[in-house]
């Protein structure tokens, strides 16, 4: 039996995150299921359907907060937004980070400003083959890491937005329009 790879990857990224496995088992990564193919793909059907919820709601948010980006920008937006989730400080969905608000003075404050903008569609679905996507994948899916993108990176804005001096945060790149902070303050 053949198997998409898309299915594969997800397949494999499932069952590496649930028992900590960090190199592609070699039968999954052949072209073959193993026999017991089957069984597994029942016991993680729920994690895949997450999984595959999760990689496009975090396509959607990097298109909307990177799109017109080079692509080192756009797996930058991918990387914090999936280091939020992977930090005890943030849900632990991605789709629930993209939505994070808090209300402030009467007014809705979103974490990713096009959230909170009326005209972006929450379900707009972003093509498999649309850079946005495939940045995405590659960080969610793939496991690629910016090198100066820390686990700790967790907050990012344009280069032309102006921080309120009270918020203070360790500047750790300028990566196409956006410069990326870690939560440590500056001294």
């Amino acid at each position: 039996m053949k198997a998409s790879r898309r299915f594969r990857n997800l397949l494999t990224w499932a069952i590496m995150s649930t028992v900590g496995i960090t190199a592609v088992p070699q039968a999954i990564s052949g072209g073959e299921l193993p026999p017991n193919a089957y069984a597994v793909e029942s016991k993680y059907r729920a994690n895949l359907k997450s999984i595959d919820r999760q990689l496009a709601c975090l396509a959607r948010n990097v298109y909307y907060e990177a799109g017109s980006e080079p692509m080192r920008g756009q797996l930058a937006v991918a990387q914090v937004t999936v280091n939020r989730a992977r930090s005890s400080q943030y849900p632990d969905d991605i789709c629930r980070v993209v939505a994070q608000n808090v209300v402030k003075n009467g007014s809705r404050v979103c974490q990713f400003s096009w959230y909170c903008d009326p005209t972006r569609r929450k379900n707009l679905r972003i093509s498999s083959n649309h850079p946005s996507y495939i940045a995405a994948r590659k960080v969610f899916v793939d496991g690629f890491r910016l090198p100066a993108i820390s686990a700790d990176t967790f907050f990012f804005h344009r280069y032309d937005v102006v921080s309120d001096p009270a918020w203070k945060r360790k500047i750790v790149a300028k990566i196409g329009n956006h410069v990326f902070f870690k939560t440590t303050k500056n001294p």
